[in-house]
């Protein structure tokens, strides 16, 4: 049974090549891949402070465990700009099995002015990539949360099941659903 193994290579994202210093610097996590334009790197051991755990240029969060977090872009108003990560499966999904999927999310604090709903994990057979082959908008996930989230303080867990279609290698993790779809909360002005 798989019932209980974590299918997510380096799921909390501690294993890393060098330490974040720049902007995308998803590539540095050990089995992690920005799968559209430039998600972020967040580790206590960063050489530049806008990068570093806890505190950096998107506001304060411990990490849920250990050491480390990613960010990225789930909602912008005026396009459809989005931040996906891809991080690769242990070993392929059995097609027909059942999969509980399980992951924590918070709205960083500065640089955003809105949280958004449809954040959500869609499973791919697909290297997206950021610059050659980004992920689309396909207005799916195969978990997604329909609550927005706008929790700038605590992790909020997006969790869910589905049943494997197909042998997927790839977890992606963002909003897969174009503005129209997607719900958003528009936070009280703060000073960033």
């Amino acid at each position: 049974s798989h019932a209980q193994q974590n299918l997510v290579y380096n799921g909390s994202f501690e294993e890393y090549t060098v330490c974040p210093s720049s902007n995308g610097g998803v590539a540095n996590c050990v089995g992690w891949f920005s799968a559209a334009n430039s998600p972020d790197y967040f580790h206590v051991c960063a050489s530049s402070i806008a990068f570093l755990v806890p505190s950096n240029s998107w506001g304060y969060q411990q990490p849920n465990s250990g050491n480390a977090y990613m960010g990225g872009a789930t909602y912008f108003q005026d396009y459809a700009y989005r931040e996906p990560i891809r991080g690769t499966l242990i070993e392929p999904l059995v097609i027909g099995t059942k999969y509980y999927v399980s992951f924590k999310v918070s709205l960083a604090e500065k640089q955003s002015n809105c949280g958004s709903d449809k954040i959500g994990a869609l499973f791919t057979n697909v290297q997206y990539t950021n610059i050659s082959n980004p992920a689309p908008t396909v207005n799916y996930s195969h978990v997604y949360t329909n609550v927005t989230i706008s929790d700038t303080s605590n992790w909020v867990t997006v969790t869910g099941s589905f049943i494997a279609d197909s042998a997927y290698s790839y977890i992606m993790i963002g909003n897969f659903f174009d503005n129209s779809q997607t719900n958003t909360l528009i936070l009280p002005s703060q000073l960033n």
